[in-house]
């Protein structure tokens, strides 16, 4: 179910941005609908909510705040991604087991610190030094952060920028 939903409905934030984009709020209304109940059946309760709300500010012309949900909602739907990967890996990973452990900041905080100037200049050595964090956050609790950054940090190749300064 959740990579069917990830298939169909993993691109959805954008879809309604774009709706929006084309002066069509009722398409993005119905958008955000379908994406609520769809996400409440997957239990993707920060989806649901997030959908619930742009739907209720879309429909009462409370539009100052949906670039805002709209960027929320992009966020909770890369979470859903992650898990559905970390559950293909998990499957395909049978030698992983128990929990997961903190990840030792010696080892990771000097890579990222070294990421970090490497995303803002777009710079194509960021793959690498991403690769190794995220080999040292495989099996950490923060690996679904570094399966989503290493995603990110692979669209860097199309011109846009991963690191934004805070608005």
């Amino acid at each position: 179910m959740i990579h069917e939903f990830n298939r169909t409905h993993g691109e959805d934030a954008a879809g309604i941005g774009e709706a929006l984009t084309a002066d069509n709020r009722d398409q993005a209304t119905k958008m955000a609908h379908a994406l609520r109940g769809l996400a409440g059946n997957l239990a993707a309760f920060s989806a649901y909510r997030l959908a619930t709300e742009l739907e209720a500010t879309l429909k009462h012309d409370h539009l100052d705040t949906v670039d805002e949900l709209l960027s929320r909602l992009t966020a909770a739907l890369a979470e859903i991604k992650a898990a559905a990967l970390l559950l293909t890996t998990d499957a395909q990973s049978p030698e992983r087991s128990g929990p997961l452990r903190a990840p030792d900041p010696a080892e990771v905080l000097p890579l990222l610190e070294e990421l970090i100037p490497m995303l803002q200049l777009n710079r194509m050595t960021a793959l690498e030094v991403m690769t190794q964090v995220g080999e040292r956050l495989a099996g950490t609790i923060l690996e679904i952060e570094a399966i989503l950054l290493a995603e990110a940090v692979d669209r860097t190749g199309d011109g846009t920028h991963v690191i934004t300064s805070p608005e």
